[in-house]
């Protein structure tokens, strides 16, 4: 069932009828310990590592824990069921098994003092019996009345009585468009449970088809949900384009129900992005098509000519939209302020071209000459080695990196003048480095950055240092795939990697993909993942979801030992749109955490995972996971006062939702009529307010006029926008 603790979870490969489980390696849980071999950092010993050189030969030696349970499962005349996905599942993590050819299962490493409830998982696709209906242990289509398991300590064990399943129900069916263009293959195809609120999803294959199984009697709706941005728009039984208004369908115990589903191509708008002074295409830049209805926010990328097109909008209730482009702070046609744009109609089916948009390109240098700064110096690193190289020059209050190019030499323009902290940060087997000559930002110089002649900063960037060892059993067999996690002295986690199948692990780089520095390091080997020819159980700590003030607060850890790739998305209730927030690699101590702005509305998250083996190939289909639907108020800034303002003394913003809904400094960015930011202002999490002394950053008072405030952050722009009237 969704629920607002939600869980990942990872396959090797399916278990054929014929292979007991006996024969497979159990899982079990390996307690994370620190080298040489104790439960407790304070008893640990700190490895020190040089510059450019590396420590061999650490040996960590794992100690299994953890409690049994087994049963078998059958059917209603008593004959076994083989290959049902049986799922222990925990507040903090879920350990899973397939029944053998006698219907049997046995789940190890289950930790102590923990509440199991044990779910036969017949709708997973990973369950190769999907006739019976799933169900939680001994029979409810949720935790609610369902029998929880405990153990008292390790080396415990219980059995569970004959579980007994009945027939399921299946729904097939395929996705039509209504223009006859074809099947809609790839699709995303979303179920509900009306009794409870269960949720399963699928894709569509390449004729279309989707099937469900081992799904309980009830009343269900179903629809196809395209990408957002696509050309067709969602399609729910009944003919809705929405799941609130969806025709229920019902399922019989042991029937199949045959159901089409129907798109319609929606309408498009096109047009281009151009500069204001040259009048040349601007490309690469984000455009957006907001509903007037919904508020949906529809989104593309404008091409290397500047032109764009935003598909699969919807024109029912005369809904119409406006265009806007965020870099260029300018909504169509060509307005700075969102009430003085023009809402664009649309017809479905049919494209509104001629939508274009211009302002001043945000890549530009904006300083003159006179304010404009140039660093330059030469490099001693070798390119080929690199995934990417960055200047970073560091004020009080910002942060600019500028990417280098492939030579022995470089040059970066566009710096206000200033003083900086200036430094190398490399994605590769390199330290970064900072001037003059230190891997401690906290010792490096201070540079002036004038326009009137170049400032000369050169790198030469020490080479990654290394840890390395062995994780063993205290039986002496290798532990494959088990997590290392790298501590600085200050017990932050810095790198980390897995062991490979002879339980060796190498770690040069840091989180950030730089190189490992000089320092004293505690190492830690944990692992829940047991890798076997045929299965492979893992073990994953929940995600928890918070919903405050306008602000979805997704987070997750990943303690397994896998790496693994992961996809965000977030589903309109209302709509059943699915859009992609993020797509990364993250290994077991991160990114940990997502904060999403998404506006006013009845939303669903889902996270997609993908285990990976050490070798980077991928060992598990992609697994889901969702929430509970939430309901989301966009958060504002209050008016500003005073307002019109006459310069004398500060102008303060307000936040409407007080001090308590961030969890994070944000920067309020302070940019005139034309889009040009002109002040960057850090607003401290802890405080409600923000005052304006009417500087540009130079310090120098700002001309009368209109300007606007606009929140930045994590996961995005606060939507809502300040107005401020200037009049001196």
């Amino acid at each position: 069932m969704s629920r607002i603790l939600f869980s990942i979870v990872c396959l090797a490969s399916l278990l054929g009828p014929t292979v007991s489980l006996a024969a497979l390696g159990a899982s079990r849980l390996l307690p994370a310990l620190y080298a040489p071999g104790v439960s407790e950092v304070m008893d640990a010993e700190a490895v020190t590592v040089d510059a450019e050189q590396g420590v061999e030969g650490l040996s960590i030696l794992m100690v299994s824990a953890g409690s049994t349970l087994q049963g078998r499962i059958i059917d209603n005349q008593e004959r076994p069921l083989v290959g049902v996905w049986v799922v222990a599942e925990m507040e903090t993590f879920q350990i899973f098994g397939l029944t053998d050819s006698e219907g049997r299962f046995s789940l190890e490493g289950l930790p102590s003092q923990a509440s199991v409830f044990l779910r036969a998982s017949t709708d997973d696709p990973n369950s190769r019996e999907q006739r019976y209906a799933a169900r939680y242990y001994p029979d409810g289509l949720s935790r609610e009345g369902a029998a929880a398991f405990s153990f008292d300590g390790d080396g415990s064990s219980d059995v569970v009585p004959d579980w007994i399943l009945e027939l399921g129900s299946t729904l097939r069916g395929e996705i039509r468009t209504d223009d006859g263009a074809g099947p809609l293959v790839d699709t995303e195809v979303v179920l509900h449970r009306d009794s409870d609120g269960g949720t399963w999803q699928r894709r569509s294959d390449a004729k279309g088809r989707f099937v469900f199984r081992g799904l309980s009697a009830g009343s269900y709706r179903v629809g196809a949900v395209p990408v957002p941005g696509e050309s067709y728009l969602p399609g729910w039984s009944g003919g809705a384009r929405s799941v609130t208004k969806a025709g229920s369908l019902s399922l019989e115990a042991g029937g199949e129900t045959p159901v089409v589903l129907t798109v319609d191509r929606g309408a498009s708008i096109r047009g281009q992005l151009r500069s204001d002074g040259p009048n040349t295409p601007l490309p690469d830049l984000e455009v957006q098509a907001i509903s007037h209805l919904t508020t949906e926010v529809y989104s593309t990328t404008s091409d290397e000519f500047g032109f764009y097109e935003i598909f699969g909008l919807s024109a029912r209730g005369g809904d119409s939209y406006i265009v806007y482009c965020p870099s260029l702070n300018r909504y169509y046609p060509d307005a700075p302020r969102e009430e003085d744009a023009r809402r664009v109609t649309v017809v479905e089916g049919e494209t509104t071209s001629r939508v274009d948009i211009r302002g001043t390109d945000p890549r530009d240098c904006a300083l003159t000459s006179e304010f404009s700064g140039v660093i330059e110096g030469g490099l001693s690193l070798d390119f080929a080695d690199l995934e990417s190289a960055h200047l970073l020059v560091i004020s009080e209050t910002d942060t600019i990196a500028r990417e280098l190019v492939e030579g022995r030499a470089y040059t970066a323009d566009c710096f206000p003048s200033g003083e900086y902290k200036i430094g190398l940060f490399t994605q590769g087997p390199f330290v970064t480095q900072y001037y003059d000559l230190t891997e401690n930002i906290d010792f490096a110089e201070v540079v002036t950055v004038d326009p009137d002649s170049a400032t000369g900063i050169n790198f030469q960037p020490l080479e990654a240092s290394w840890i390395a060892g062995t994780v063993r059993e205290t039986g002496g067999n290798p532990v494959s795939e088990a997590s290392i996690t790298i501590l600085d002295e200050t017990l932050e986690a810095v790198a980390g990697g897995r062991t490979d199948l002879q339980g060796v692990f190498r770690i040069d780089r840091i989180f950030d993909g730089s190189g490992l520095p000089a320092g004293q390091y505690y190492v830690r080997a944990e692992s829940t993942v047991v890798a076997d020819p045929e299965v492979t159980p893992v073990l994953q700590p929940t995600i928890v979801l918070d919903v405050v003030a306008g602000e979805a607060h997704i987070r997750w850890s990943l303690a397994g030992s896998w790496w693994w790739e992961l996809a965000l998305y977030r589903i309109d209730e209302v709509t059943g749109f699915s859009e992609r927030l993020w797509h990364e690699s993250a290994g077991p101590e991160g990114p940990l955490d997502w904060i999403d702005r998404p506006g006013t509305g009845r939303y669903r998250y889902r996270l997609e995972a993908r285990a990976f083996s050490s070798e980077g190939v991928a060992e598990s289909p992609w697994i889901e996971v969702w929430s509970e639907v939430v309901d989301v108020a966009a958060p504002s800034l209050s008016a500003v006062w005073p307002n019109p303002w006459n310069g004398s003394g500060v102008v303060t913003f307000r936040d409407q939702n007080g001090a308590s809904i961030r969890t994070e400094d944000t920067v309020l960015e302070i940019i005139s009529a034309v889009g040009r930011r002109i002040r960057d202002l850090t607003w401290n999490k802890e405080v409600g307010q923000l005052a304006w002394d009417g500087t540009d950053a130079r310090g120098r008072g700002v001309a009368s006029g209109i300007y606007f405030a606009r929140r930045r952050a994590k996961g995005g722009d606060i939507l809502s926008r300040a107005l401020i009237v200037v009049q001196r």
